[in-house]
């Protein structure tokens, strides 16, 4: 009898801990709801505007990544749904809540169970005086070989695994003088590194993502399109004519998507600019056909403890990073031509489109030369003196002029994350990047470091530039 008595109270609390998740010990941020299938979840007072992300992992941060999600900041609270049609009913989940800036806001544990999210601590509602002389007949010869397995399920592994995306401020001044001559074509015609896969293509769709007949929401409203019987969405040409030849569509999904969950195109195709947030799908079309989820996951064996990996894990899933050949390389500084390169894999462009070149150190046929004469031919890159300096390690101040240049040709009016602020180094900063830090800053894309510094002349790691093109797709699609 005793025993027993031992293992109620024992599962009572196993049950409590999974459906109360705890920031400090007297805060509870989340709970489950068992009719509407969702862990909702509140976090903080008189938080910052801007977005965040939350993410939720089975074990360890390096596992398994359940969902990633983009959060808006209401009324300086976070008020999140996290459907759970894609989580099993006897995992311990842990989640992470992030700012922009990849700093960790908070974390916690949940779970999620059978119908009754909060067990009744006396498990017998009507007892009995004398309810059972032989509470046990024999129900079971050994009802609880390991009364106590391990009732906490280390839910924070590693509580500060280094949140912050910019963690170095001068993170390599020189670290090769010709960091990545060719970064991701995949030279290397011999088997690459265990865990290793950096290159395009094997994206899986997965059809029953959205349900058939579900309402598509294009440019911000209802227009008639409607999730096919396949869980694709149909774009037409004359939609698309109508739209103006492109158009934001966010298709209703029934369960939490991961980060690695992308749009495919009408030629299969990765979307860059598709992501999942708040129930929907996200994506910019440009091109008449059939659009659908699919999964898209890269891995690569030098990402697995560092810090940035969720947002590597996000680029890299939509192609605009495919590594190098010996891995992705996070700590390794982002030259010039890597930095033209991702954009134009966002613009999609066509190579053969762009023969040529304007400056006088990049020859054409170089894994660069299409997407440099792009930049150029478009005002988004001007380098000087009449050179490109593909290989030139890119500054911070660099990349916020190149960004603003991007955005100003696209005519993309992103949403406002944080109020304009001054930084301490502000005298460091060139004339010519000068309004455009201010606009990365206040769209919550390029933030600063410890201290209010920007550190203009900074290098940026492939690591921290990654979070900068999640920061921006995130921002384009929330326009």
């Amino acid at each position: 009898m005793k025993k027993r008595l031992i293992v109620i109270l024992i599962t009572v609390c196993l049950v409590l801990l999974c459906f109360a998740v705890t920031a400090s010990a007297s805060e509870r941020v989340a709970v489950y709801d068992p009719e509407g299938r969702f862990v909702r979840i509140t976090y903080g007072e008189n938080l910052p505007g801007g977005l965040y992300f939350i993410s939720v992992f089975s074990g360890t941060e390096t596992a398994t990544v359940h969902g990633t999600r983009t959060l808006n900041v209401t009324d300086g609270t976070i008020q999140a749904a996290v459907p759970v049609g894609s989580l099993a009913p006897d995992v311990i989940y842990n989640f992470v809540i992030s700012n922009q800036a990849g700093g960790e806001v908070t974390r916690g544990v949940f779970g999620i169970g059978d119908e009754d999210p909060d067990p009744d601590p006396d498990p017998d509602p009507d007892p009995d005086p004398d309810p059972d002389p032989d509470p046990d007949p024999d129900p079971d010869p050994d009802p609880d070989p390991d009364p106590d397995p391990d009732p906490d399920p280390d839910p924070d592994p590693d509580p500060d695994p280094d949140p912050d995306p910019d963690p170095d401020p001068d993170p390599d001044p020189d670290p090769d003088p010709d960091p990545d001559p060719d970064p991701d074509p995949n030279p290397n015609p011999n088997p690459d590194p265990p865990g290793y896969n950096p290159g395009p293509g094997g994206a899986v769709p997965v059809p029953d993502a959205a349900r058939p007949g579900n309402t598509v929401v294009v440019n911000g409203a209802e227009r008639g399109i409607t999730v096919d019987e396949d869980g694709g969405v149909t774009v037409t040409v004359e939609f698309l004519t109508d739209a103006g030849g492109f158009a934001f569509i966010s298709i209703p999904v029934e369960a939490a998507l991961l980060s690695t969950h992308v749009l495919l195109g009408p030629s299969e195709n990765v979307i860059p600019l598709s992501m999942y947030s708040d129930g929907f799908m996200r994506g910019l079309v440009t091109q008449a056909g059939k659009y659908r989820i699919a999964a898209n996951p890269k891995s690569f064996p030098d990402i697995f403890d560092h810090w940035g990996v969720e947002f590597i894990s996000f680029v890299t899933a939509r192609e605009l990073f495919l590594g190098t050949n010996i891995g992705f390389e996070p700590d390794g500084t982002m030259t010039r031509a890597m930095f033209a390169t991702v954009l134009s894999r966002i613009e999609m462009i066509e190579p053969a489109n762009y023969p040529g070149s304007s400056f006088g150190d990049i020859e054409e046929g170089q894994w660069y030369s299409a997407p440099a004469q792009w930049a150029s031919l478009h005002g988004i890159v001007n380098g000087w003196d009449g050179q490109f300096h593909p290989n030139d390690s890119i500054t911070r101040e660099q990349m916020a002029a190149i960004l603003q240049r991007y955005i100003d040709h696209k005519n993309y009016d992103l949403p406002a994350a944080a109020e304009s602020a001054a930084f301490e180094d502000s005298g460091d900063i060139s004339d010519w990047a000068a309004n455009a830090i201010s606009a990365m800053q206040r769209c919550g894309i390029i933030t600063g470091k410890p201290g209010n510094i920007f550190d203009p002349q900074g290098l940026a790691t492939r690591a921290e530039v990654a979070t900068i093109f999640t920061r921006l797709t995130a921002a384009i699609l929330a326009g």
